[in-house]
């Protein structure tokens, strides 16, 4: 579907992957797909729900976005000579390998709760480095294969034929309990040092895997151990394990362990990524802001918002949602936060280091920048001499001149994203200057802040419209709760 590079990450000094998508995006399946004619806004929700998820056993997708092609990207944590699971664990004693298969089992029970089904679950897609299980490709865009006779009813055919599990090969759609079975035959490789069947010919695979029966040595592994391969293997997906928590109950049980503790970073992992709930009223003003900024027909592009509430009332999540949509119109999206007790301009730094990747500039504007972007000239691959001396007052006003100018010479639109505006006293000069020519600009600026912590940030940036967000209702509660605990927990736990 695209191709992966190693790449270096300038904001950030560090080596990343980067996925490009080259396949036509009408050619994609993936786990979101909409009915909309738009496969990219499709696809960046996905992107940007995959970047949400964290767990200890998952890759990390980083960051995502379209190119100059408007080829869709993503970026994840690079992994340093890693080894396939069977590899890795196949001259591990037991109880080894049993942990092994618990780590896969724990980020499978991570991705189900979030309602994303793997779909292509295999050796190749669980790799280990320094003894760590990362399970990488969950829920992303498969391609549209010929139609066959093991395809379903779409058409498509979406996994590796070792791995699918009968009922997919017979044209059903891919579940946990079939994500669950790619977790036995990797079991099953791992403790018998084969995979189940031979892969020597795809289309008797096929027939093998829906009808024939698999051998299990008897005298390799444990009694109870084998009994939860064959469960997992069950041909019919209603007698196996309905759930990776079960196995996990399971396998501690041929340990001898009560259960298998979580750590606190697994748990921790389930409240990192949550459903967007409500704040559909505020998303609509800020998409027709958007639209307003890229719409090469309108005269009036620019335009102010803050974005009012307490904290942890969601203000952090409307600007990813709105990040989203702005990277799928093609727009410059930067982002800058303020850090209680941070270093002087923290608001800015990363902004104003992001842009000067985007457009070459001259050694004087760089010099004057130097102050925020104090790594200018790693960033740009140059010594850059320093600018003359100015008196205070002329020295500020040097600078914010030259923020504004870096802004207006941008050749696409900006959309510049500003969190917890209270805490960036030193940085407020600049986005008042912004802000007062922002409407004659391609330039959409949205800002969070704590208005109890600063109620008179919009009597400073008079041309911003303010948007207050209250506290959810009881039913956007409850919504919410069920996207981070799951159906049942989480509606006990509102009860």
């Amino acid at each position: 579907m695209g191709v992966i590079y190693q790449v270096t990450d300038l904001m950030t000094g560090t080596d990343v992957a980067l996925k490009r998508v080259t396949m036509d995006g009408n050619q994609l399946l993936f786990a979101s797909r909409s009915n909309s004619s738009d496969y990219r806004m499709d696809l960046a929700r996905e992107f940007r729900m995959l970047s949400s998820l964290r767990h200890p056993n998952i890759i990390s997708v980083l960051d995502y976005g379209f190119d100059d092609e408007k080829k869709p990207y993503y970026t994840m944590d690079l992994l340093q000579e890693p080894a396939t699971v069977v590899d890795y664990a196949r001259d591990l004693p037991t109880s080894a390998k049993i942990a092994v298969m618990v780590q896969i089992l724990q980020a499978l029970a991570y991705l189900h709760r979030r309602g994303i089904i793997h779909r292509d679950l295999k050796p190749e897609n669980v790799l280990v480095q320094d003894g760590t299980v990362r399970v990488l490709d969950f829920g992303l865009a498969m391609p549209v294969k010929q139609k066959t006779s093991t395809a379903d009813s779409s058409g498509s055919l979406s996994g590796t034929l070792g791995y699918m599990a009968p009922e997919v090969l017979m044209g059903n759609e891919h579940t946990q309990a079939s994500d669950l079975y790619a977790v036995g035959v990797i079991g099953y490789e791992i403790f018998f040092g084969k995979h189940p069947f031979s892969l020597e010919n795809a289309a008797q695979l096929v027939q093998d895997v829906i009808y024939s029966d698999i051998d299990f040595p008897e005298d390799v592994i444990q009694p109870d151990l084998l009994e939860v391969l064959q469960n997992l293997l069950a041909k019919q997906p209603d007698e196996r394990y309905k759930t990776a928590p079960e196995v996990i109950t399971a396998l501690a049980a041929v340990l001898g362990a009560p259960d298998i503790a979580e750590t606190a970073m697994i748990r921790d992992s389930y409240i990192q990524a949550a459903d967007f709930v409500g704040r559909q009223t505020e998303m609509a003003q800020l998409e027709g802001a958007l639209a307003q900024l890229t719409n090469p027909n309108n005269p009036v592009r620019g335009s102010v918002w803050l974005i009012a509430g307490e904290s942890g009332v969601g203000k952090s999540r409307l600007l990813d949602e709105i990040r989203t949509r702005a990277l799928v119109d093609g727009a410059l999206t930067v982002r800058g936060q303020a850090i209680d007790g941070g270093v002087t301009y923290q608001l800015w730094r990363n902004v104003v280091r992001r842009l000067i990747l985007a457009k070459k500039m001259a050694d004087f504007d760089l010099g004057v920048l130097k102050e925020i972007a104090t790594d200018v000239e790693t960033l740009v691959g140059r010594t850059i001499p320093d600018v003359p001396e100015l008196g205070e007052r002329a020295r500020v006003q040097r600078l914010i001149d030259a923020v504004t100018t870096l802004f207006r010479t941008q050749t696409r639109p900006v959309v510049l994203l500003l969190e917890d505006l209270h805490w960036g006293d030193d940085g407020l000069e600049i986005l008042q200057q912004l802000a007062s020519q922002a409407a004659a600009m391609r330039l959409l600026i949205v800002g969070t802040y704590r208005n109890e912590e600063m109620p008179e940030l919009p009597s400073m940036v008079p041309q911003a419209e303010v948007v207050t967000l209250k506290r959810l209702t009881d039913a956007e509660i409850l919504a919410l709760s069920v996207s981070i605990l799951g159906d049942q927990i989480g509606r006990q736990t509102n009860v």
